[in-house]
């Protein structure tokens, strides 16, 4: 029950910042689709200079000996741009407990 209000409370964050703000990125990770994991990423602007980064991994197949490489993953993150949303380099604050880290895009 937690999790979904947890769930919930994201969802309606961001659809507001959908109304607010209108933009929207869809992606995937290149490098993750070479290894067969399926993943998709949603990215959400919240403001002129915040996005937030939810991309999610499945491992389904099978492999010999019926072994399985088990995998859901789900990393979200906050993303502060230097310049404008999107555009530029950025400064990765993620929810999963890792440092902060600076990238360029």
């Amino acid at each position: 029950m937690v999790i979904r209000r947890f769930l919930f409370s994201w969802v309606c964050l961001l659809a507001s910042s959908l109304f607010m703000y209108g933009q929207v990125a869809v992606k995937t990770n290149v490098a993750i689709d070479a290894v067969a994991i399926p993943n998709l990423g949603v990215e959400v602007g919240l403001s002129k200079k915040l996005t937030v980064d939810i991309p999610f991994y499945y491992n389904p197949w099978k492999y010999s000996d019926n072994k399985m490489l088990k995998l859901v993953m789900v990393q979200p993150e906050l993303r502060y741009w230097l310049c404008d949303k999107f555009n530029g380099h950025f400064f990765r604050f993620p929810f999963n407990g890792r440092s902060i880290q600076y990238y360029r895009y």
